[in-house]
């Protein structure tokens, strides 16, 4: 038996480039809410902040709500319900206006890293040296 078959056979361990497009602040709202349903409360990357009890919900790197009261403090064995609520009222539209702050800002940040890029690419061959 090889070293290979012992370990189960070669995997595949390189992984897809990234895609061209953004995800959408609507889908990175889903993915975040199915990762903090899979982590417990106050674990790395939760919402919940054992320290002050209290929940800030992010998407990618914005915080939902924006502000000096950008969050709610609910009890640790109430997160779980707390998401399976905020999942519901998601769904159910009670943060649109929120969701259209965030992506105005996420499409001003894309901008402005475009902007940042093609200002530091050369013109032509002989900018490069």
């Amino acid at each position: 038996m090889s070293l290979w078959d012992k370990y189960g056979g070669l995997v595949e361990t390189t992984q897809k480039p990234a895609s061209k497009e953004p995800k959408t602040m609507e889908s990175m709202m889903e993915d975040a809410i199915t990762v903090q349903k899979g982590i417990a409360a106050g674990d790395k990357g939760s919402w919940y902040n054992t320290k002050t009890g209290k929940v800030r919900i992010k998407v990618g790197l914005w915080k939902l709500i924006d502000g000096a009261k950008d969050g709610v403090a609910i009890k640790k064995e109430d997160y779980k319900s707390f998401l399976n609520d905020f999942e519901v009222a998601y769904k159910n539209g009670e943060f649109k206006k929120e969701i259209a702050e965030l992506r105005n800002k996420q499409e001003n940040a894309i901008k402005k890293r475009k902007q940042t890029r093609d200002t530091k690419k050369p013109n032509n061959v002989e900018d490069l040296v």
